[in-house]
């Protein structure tokens, strides 16, 4: 399986108990996790990474790949939190299945956020 460029984000429907994942995931990390898509293998199960999480590339049934947008912040990037009034960095993406978008996992000063944030209660920092 030969990893290219990024094709497009999504969120994978796919659990190890129904062998929709090669090869099997540890804990069903895949289940319900932002992945990047790298496009189909010679099989045609797609081929997908955890957003953020380690470089092991798995292929997934297609129709366990639910297609979205790119996130509008990613893994280690420093954003504005205006509640707030101070910047941060971003520490995980998630999915918010009730809203369908992403929610973000901040770290202030080294220390992780239990709360989670939507995009539009964060700024990008130039």
């Amino acid at each position: 399986m030969n990893e290219g460029s990024i094709i497009t984000y999504g969120v994978c429907g796919a659990s190890n108990s129904r062998n929709e994942v090669r090869p099997i995931a540890e804990n069903n990390e895949l289940f319900q996790a932002v992945v990047e898509c790298y496009g189909e293998s010679e099989s045609g199960w797609f081929k997908v990474k955890r957003l953020g999480k380690g470089n092991m590339l798995y292929e997934i049934l297609p129709d366990c790949f639910h297609k979205k947008t790119a996130p509008k912040f990613f893994k280690g990037e420093t954003v504005f939190v205006p509640r707030k009034s101070c910047a941060a960095n971003v520490y995980g993406i998630g999915w918010h299945f009730q809203k369908d978008e992403y929610i973000y996992v901040l770290e202030f000063n080294g220390k992780r956020s239990s709360r989670r944030y939507f995009a539009d209660e964060l700024k990008k920092l130039k």
